[in-house]
């Protein structure tokens, strides 16, 4: 895993993204009060954090979760508007571009 976020920080380095690439936060919970737009797995913790906030987000339920969780806890953010949920396999990054660009193109609707 080390290996992995190591990747990922030096792309991001090389392309001039601001970004923290971690397993796990401890503050959690301030990091998505500062955000304006939360991209993460939906376990219920984060989905829980996000309702309670009121963070926009999108949401990438964990394929193989345990009676499939994970995609129903993002589906009830969905259903209040409060994220968008994407199977796994839809998860692009030209469609993670797309979603970002429709949030950032019409705010008041999302």
């Amino acid at each position: 895993m080390r290996r992995i976020f190591s990747a990922w920080r030096d792309t991001y380095a090389r392309l001039a993204i601001a970004s923290e690439v971690a397993s796990f936060f401890a503050d959690l919970p301030a990091r998505i009060a500062a955000a304006h737009l939360v991209v993460s797995r939906s376990g219920a913790g984060t989905v829980a954090e996000l309702a309670a906030i009121g963070r926009p987000s999108i949401l990438v339920p964990l394929p193989h979760s345990l009676d499939q969780d994970q995609f129903a806890n993002a589906g009830m953010l969905e259903m209040t508007r409060g994220g968008i949920r994407l199977r796994q396999e839809a998860f692009t990054p030209e469609r993670l571009a797309a979603e970002i660009t429709a949030l950032a193109s019409a705010p008041e609707s999302s």
